[in-house]
């Protein structure tokens, strides 16, 4: 884990949590916490990104990882990250629950609410 702050004097412009996985040679940026008092002329996720990147290449890693964000190009924070270049990959998540009476609870909410399709009756099945 690593945690970088930017600051000048004792204003501090925001900071950003990194966990490394030196495994896979991946480091991920993964809270990002800015100082909203500030004007909004100063962007600190430019300079904390750009630190952040310089110290992984410096120190071995392959892939960063921007964090979880939907694909919304009007979002000022998915321009930042592909103004360095991340590449949009969706994420599949599935709820696998292990408890058959939560099964069919979930199971008869999701037919209520709108339908069960395929792919969550495959899912939902596990015991």
């Amino acid at each position: 884990m690593r945690v970088t702050l930017l600051s000048k004097g004792h204003v501090y412009a925001g900071g950003l949590l990194t966990f490394m996985h030196p495994v896979s040679k991946t480091a991920y940026f993964q809270y990002l916490s800015l100082n909203r008092n500030l004007p909004n002329t100063y962007h600190p996720t430019y300079s904390l990104f750009w630190e952040g990147l310089n110290w992984a290449w410096d120190n071995g890693y392959e892939k960063i990882s921007f964090g979880r964000q939907g694909m919304d190009t009007k979002n000022p924070r998915f321009r930042i990250k592909t103004d360095f270049g991340a590449e949009y990959i969706p994420i599949y998540s599935r709820i696998v629950l292990f408890s058959k009476a939560t099964s069919l609870l979930y199971r008869v909410k999701k037919m209520s609410v709108g339908g069960l399709d395929e792919q969550d009756s495959s899912t939902t099945g596990a015991s």
